[in-house]
């Protein structure tokens, strides 16, 4: 199951509230929506480390780097 990108945000924005420091917002790999997702979420300005889930390949960080 995925999450669009407005459910992504209220779960995001609810963790910040709860005091989350950290936030892994996404898979870069699984594709271009889940990588602007993950730029959405990264420009919110939550005040918190955020992360991205990658495999140990050259792909999946390259796509993580865009």
């Amino acid at each position: 199951m995925t999450f669009d990108q407005d459910a992504k945000l209220a779960i995001a924005s609810a963790l910040v509230q709860l005091g989350v420091d950290e936030l892994e917002v996404g898979t870069p790999a699984m594709g271009p929506w889940e990588e602007n997702d993950i730029r959405h979420l990264a420009n919110q300005g939550f005040g918190c480390r955020i992360s991205a889930w990658c495999r140990a390949r050259i792909e999946d960080l390259e796509a993580a780097k865009r």
